[in-house]
């Protein structure tokens, strides 16, 4: 042990001497820990916003001059996603996804107030984004400093002197891993600074336990250092066995293809196999299962006709007259089952479309690690698809809560009452909006494939590291 630790002094004191090399590191960090700031102080802002809206659409909705339950359901109210207390270190594709959903009777809408979403398939190397930032670039400069760290020994002469005083390649090899980790963990320390910055006063918006919040920020940055761990015994690997500007050779080839070229092969590919119908062609595939039943169903016209007859058997009465509840208000229930139904069958063709993409670019991960620490630290952020996905249910959920609540008092006749506090108590019948992160558990169900590539890449790598010095010549 007290030689690992001459050996890790004596690598961090050798870097340190390298102007070049700390002149690039203070650089990274400015770079980062700029970033970083900006990235919080957007996500701050977009929180308030976020928080102001749903503030403001549930007073809207409280004090509506609406007289008819029904109505309102048609006048509807709109609900606003608050974003990830971690979106400020990993956004993910939350900017792409949409913040508003609509919500009224009879249609189920998309997702709005999206400013980039025509990009969302391109997964752009967003240099604004903290997370990206240390996925994609400290790799490239790990790299830069890091690539000579064991081809400078041969060069010079010094790797057989160390063996010959005694201490053995492999202590060698996992003294210069050992500092080069803590120069990842220096240089990427704006990401945990900011962090910590966020997790404890943005807990109590999100709903989600300060626990809960804890575990996923210290999952997201473990994933991190995880992955940069390959990267450092990636460059110890190439360093052992290649002269120093061959293995910078090798290694930015290396990052260029991990980090550019197979994801962006790989987002392509995905989307021209699995293509997402256009949001034109949805609308009409919709309007026409509601006319001619072309969903395999019934259509409305038919649907309505077997409704009108259950009613007619139920009451016992041969005569809609005769019924002792109105029709049309009865018939608002059945309407919303039907268009429901047809809602759930187009939900489900696009989650299955949404499900083989992933489940094509996870394949695509195993030939690169950037694709799947991507993956990992956008669904611990609490900023991927599947969780966006879970604010889209959970409003879907609410608006037919909404709707089944003021189609049920219509039916009753209630109304809201002719003074505002009356209005108010009455309105107040739907409860307000809650936003919540799916659990921890469900989100490692989602990427278990992209967990195990990466604890592959992260372990292989350090051990091919020793064995390949171990066997190096000097």
């Amino acid at each position: 042990m007290p030689m690992l630790q001459t050996i890790v002094r004596k690598e961090l004191r050798e870097v340190g001497r390298d102007a070049w090399a700390v002149g690039v590191m203070v650089a990274f960090v400015v770079i980062l820990a700029l970033i970083c700031l900006a990235s919080r102080w957007t996500w701050a802002r977009q929180a308030a916003i976020q928080v102001a809206r749903q503030r403001l659409a549930r007073e809207v909705w409280l004090t509506q001059a609406n007289d008819s339950p029904h109505q309102a359901t048609h006048d509807g109210t709109t609900v606003y996603k608050l974003p990830s207390p971690l979106a400020a270190v990993d956004p993910g594709v939350d900017p792409e996804l949409g913040t508003a959903i609509r919500l009224e009777s009879h249609r189920r809408h998309e997702s709005t107030n999206s400013p980039r979403r025509d990009r969302v398939k391109l997964l752009p190397l967003d240099l604004t984004n903290p997370a990206v930032t240390v996925q994609a670039l400290l790799p490239l400069v790990v790299i830069l400093v890091g690539h000579a760290i064991v081809a400078r020994e041969r060069e010079q002469g010094t790797w057989s002197l160390l063996c010959s005083l005694g201490v053995s390649r492999r202590q060698v090899v996992i003294g210069k891993l050992i500092a080069m980790l803590l120069l990842t963990i220096v240089l990427s320390a704006p990401v945990l600074i900011t962090l910590s910055w966020t997790v404890l006063p943005a807990a109590p918006q999100t709903g989600v336990t300060t626990p809960g919040i804890f575990h996923r920020a210290f999952t997201l940055y473990a994933v991190n250092l995880l992955y940069l761990v390959g990267w450092c015994a990636a460059g110890l690997t190439l360093s052992s066995r290649c002269s120093s500007a061959v293995s910078l050779v090798l290694l930015i080839s290396c990052w260029a293809g991990f980090t550019l070229i197979i994801p962006r092969l790989a987002v392509d590919l995905a989307y021209s196999r699995f293509p997402l119908p256009s949001q034109l062609s949805m609308r009409e595939s919709r309007d026409a299962a509601i006319r001619h039943g072309s969903d395999g169903n019934d259509s409305l016209d038919e649907f309505n006709a077997a409704w009108e007859q259950k009613l007619l058997k139920e009451y016992g009465v041969s005569r809609v007259q005769d019924m002792p509840v109105h029709l049309n208000a009865v018939r608002l229930l059945a309407m919303e089952e039907f268009t429901d139904s047809i809602d759930d069958r187009a939900n489900s063709q696009l989650t299955d479309i949404h499900r083989k993409q992933n489940r094509f670019l996870d394949w695509f991960g195993a030939f690169s690690p950037y694709l799947t620490v991507r993956s990992v630290s956008e669904s611990f952020a609490g900023t991927d698809r599947h969780h966006h996905a879970a604010f889209v249910a959970s409003a879907e959920q609410y608006r037919r809560s909404l709707v089944k609540i003021m189609n049920t008092a219509e039916v009753k006749g209630s109304r809201p009452g002719s003074t505002a506090e009356k209005a108010r108590r009455f309105w107040n019948q739907v409860p307000e909006f809650q936003q919540r992160l799916p659990s921890p558990l469900s989100t490692t169900d989602t990427i278990g494939w992209s967990i195990g590539v990466l604890l592959v890449w992260c372990l292989s790598m350090p051990v091919i590291a020793v064995l390949s010095a171990t066997g190096s010549h000097a």
